[in-house]
């Protein structure tokens, strides 16, 4: 791709309004730990932010089933075969309580250790897998030289002890980190409990309950494992998320695990925060000189989290740059631009902005004056037919394509073909109905009712239900003007108006949004106060609200809130800071446009009043706010 020139458009906004990290976690002194070795590490940055004997070579003891279930989670991935339980398979000490004939799959072995932490469990997959655990050994020493386990050496698959079994908290750590991007065992190991339907007898089944306690205790924690034996001590193994940052948590030999996990992680939490370098939801548009468009989309990618000090996250600064305009060919994937998260000046990390449309080369060989004055004619330049008739509102291109082939369409009198290409002058029927060629471009504004359960994008790696899916049919590429959370429902407006989009977005506008929110347990005054002054979120004290309650009972309050500025799941933490729980959440105006009677999922284009009221503050008690 060639540049016409060396012109950048920068666009800087502060992360404070989307700061991701609570209040409350408030500056402390390190934790004094009663671990005879331990580690706190930050999987996102891979740092250690704490640690006693980190590297001390140790026993694991159960908390060896780590590895063991995570190498069977990948085997039962690819074949969740059944294995049928012999006597070889027994041991000692904790147990699923498998008896020899019963059958269970791998998948089920791996939760009979990460909740029972069933020795059983653990030599049966072993066996199955491998054909003895002495082999397994081998693969799990294998897998631990590949994550940089320096210091680890297993000899059982269960952890009960050998002189030549051991570990670090440093390698637990290195461990659980690269466990976590299993997606089956990060599931697994977040469990409370897990049910296991046998094989045979088919009418068995059992429930285990985690051992790890800590998913009751600390509401941030995300799984773990833990460990004992009369040599090795009490070991634990957790992890926890809070605000987009992820820590794990390793103690071996800690009569008091609990609490020193729960004051290392409380700690870690008030040292550092987490910048989410998600741009996916980013989009402009930037013209294009020489190609069959006169514009082309560009979106943000999704970048790797960066961890900052707790203190300085709003000072991380956010920088979009793009050319002024492009020269063809784009091709959809092109790297057009990037986006830069510094601080202090320094660059912390960047996403690539990025073409998703074709635009198609006219001259390879027009001198660069030649390509600005094509860019400034390209309005009396000839367009594709389907083109035209998308713009227009009268189909996608691909539908336009498909009426243009049955003959529907007529320019000039003749029946057009695929490929031809019309000025605004020509005269365009569609089904003997004109077409005004010379209409400006066609921009649609859609409401969309949004169910609980998706999230506010156009695609996701992830494989997650997002409101793509339900704008399929809208004939038109549009994208959502900000967000509403994966646990939120409501208005949503999408649009391809970038213009308007920026303007709803930009906080000097003050655009209202009006949510109802139902909250638990019951709210008193000082609460209220709270909610409607301003709440200190990341450091930065929230706009003033407009806070009613519209509906009470005991246990349950349904409140009307109404905000102008859009943080980060603002009105989640806004309530959690009081001492809330939002048990529903649904957005119902924008401006001073309602979502009215719209069902969830459907979607409706907005009337011409409706797109300039969007602008409009809403009417509250017969006032307008200002």
């Amino acid at each position: 791709m060639k540049k016409i020139l060396s012109v950048i458009v920068v666009v800087v906004v502060t992360l404070t309004q989307t700061a991701q990290i609570t209040a409350f976690a408030q500056e402390t002194d390190k934790p004094v730990v009663n671990a005879q070795a331990c580690v706190l590490y930050c999987v996102d940055d891979g740092k250690v932010y704490f640690s006693v004997n980190e590297n001390k070579k140790m026993k694991p003891a159960s908390t060896t089933k780590l590895m063991t279930s995570l190498i069977t989670l990948e085997y039962a991935d690819s074949a969740d075969k059944v294995v049928a339980f012999t006597k070889d398979m027994t041991a000692e000490g904790s147990s699923m309580y498998l008896k020899v004939g019963e059958k269970v799959k791998l998948s089920d072995l791996a939760a009979g250790m990460m909740m029972a932490s069933g020795n059983d469990a653990a030599n049966a997959a072993a066996i199955s897998i491998a054909g003895s655990a002495e082999k397994f050994s081998e693969l799990m020493n294998n897998r631990a030289a590949v994550i940089g386990m320096k210091n680890t050496h297993f000899v059982t698959p269960s952890g009960l002890d050998d002189e030549n079994h051991y570990s670090t908290a440093y390698d637990m750590a290195l461990l659980m980190s690269y466990a976590l991007e299993n997606e089956s065992f990060a599931k697994l190991t977040s469990q409370k409990s897990v049910t296991v339907e046998f094989s045979e007898p088919q009418s068995k089944r059992t429930t285990y309950t985690n051992h790890n306690r800590l998913l009751s205790m600390y509401e941030y924690c995300t799984g773990g494992k833990t460990g004992y034996t009369m040599a090795a001590g009490r070991c634990l193994v957790s992890s926890a998320k809070k605000d987009g940052l992820t820590f794990v948590c390793v103690t071996l030999n800690d009569r008091n695990d609990w609490n020193d996990h729960i004051a290392l992680y409380n700690y870690g939490f008030s040292k550092l925060a987490c910048v989410e370098c998600d741009d996916s939801d980013y989009y402009l548009e930037i013209p294009c000189a020489g190609g069959d468009d006169e514009s082309i989309c560009v979106t943000g990618t999704k970048g790797k989290n960066v961890v900052v000090p707790f203190d300085k996250k709003s000072n991380v600064v956010r920088t979009a740059y793009a050319d002024n305009f492009l020269y063809a060919p784009v091709k959809d994937g092109d790297i057009v631009g990037r986006i830069e998260y510094t601080l202090d000046g320094k660059t912390l990390a960047s996403t690539n902005l990025t073409a998703v449309e074709y635009s198609n080369t006219q001259n390879k060989n027009k001198s660069i004056w030649t390509k600005i004055k094509d860019l400034h004619m390209a309005k009396n330049e000839p367009i594709r037919l389907q083109k035209l008739l998308s713009q227009c509102g009268i189909a996608s291109r691909r539908k336009a394509e498909q009426m243009i082939i049955d003959g529907h369409v007529k320019v000039n009198g003749k029946t057009a073909q695929l490929g031809d290409k019309v000025r605004p002058t020509d005269k365009v029927f569609v089904n003997g109905k004109r077409v005004l060629t010379n209409a400006k471009p066609s921009y649609r504004y859609i409401m969309l009712n949004k169910p609980r359960g998706f999230i506010t994008t156009m695609s996701d790696d992830r494989g997650r239900k997002c409101v793509a899916q339900l704008v399929e049919n809208v004939g038109t590429r549009v994208y959502p003007i900000g967000r509403l959370d994966k646990d939120s429902e409501g208005m949503l407006i999408l649009t391809n108006d970038g213009e308007l989009a920026n303007k709803i977005m930009h906080p000097k506008n003050s655009v209202y949004k009006i949510y109802r929110v139902t909250v638990r347990p019951s709210i008193d005054e000082d609460q209220l106060v709270k909610l409607e002054t301003g709440i200190e979120l990341d450091g930065v004290k929230t706009a003033p609200a407009m806070v009613h309650v519209l509906h009470q009972e005991p246990g349950r309050v349904v409140l009307e809130m109404i905000l102008h500025e859009g943080k980060n799941r603002e009105i989640r933490r806004m309530c959690e800071a009081v001492g809330l729980e939002v048990a529903r959440l649904k957005r119902i105006q924008i401006g001073g446009v309602k979502m009215g009677m719209l069902k969830q999922g459907d979607w409706r284009d907005l009337t011409e009043i409706e797109v300039k009221k969007l602008l409009s503050n809403p009417f509250v008690n017969g006032k307008q706010l200002i």
